[in-house]
């Protein structure tokens, strides 16, 4: 029984070995799970290695730039058509109205 203003302390996990057994076998399931995506996306990025795959209507920061632009080298990616950037603002309108 808890008396008023005591605090009853949660079990902790760590200490109960068969909880720490749990914790372990989930974590071998979602290592298993990402086995085969890395696998892939290594199979990906070999086979398009240097290929546009899509064009997006926004330009990228410098951060992502090196991430999805790697191997690429075109100066024409940063520069987009006025329709373009038309259509993107009425998206981002639209977007923060809603």
């Amino acid at each position: 029984m808890v008396r008023r203003g005591e605090e009853e302390n949660p079990p902790n996990p760590f200490a109960d070995p068969g909880a720490m057994d749990g914790m372990v076998e989930g974590l071998k399931k979602q290592m298993v799970m990402m086995m085969p995506q890395m696998l892939i996306m290594g199979w990906i990025n070999f086979f398009f290695q240097g290929f546009v795959l899509i064009k997006l209507l926004f330009p990228l920061t410098l951060g992502f730039k090196s991430m999805m632009q790697r191997g690429i080298k075109t100066l024409d990616m940063d520069k987009m058509p006025q329709t373009q950037r038309q259509i993107w603002l009425l998206i981002r309108l639209r977007a923060v109205r809603s």
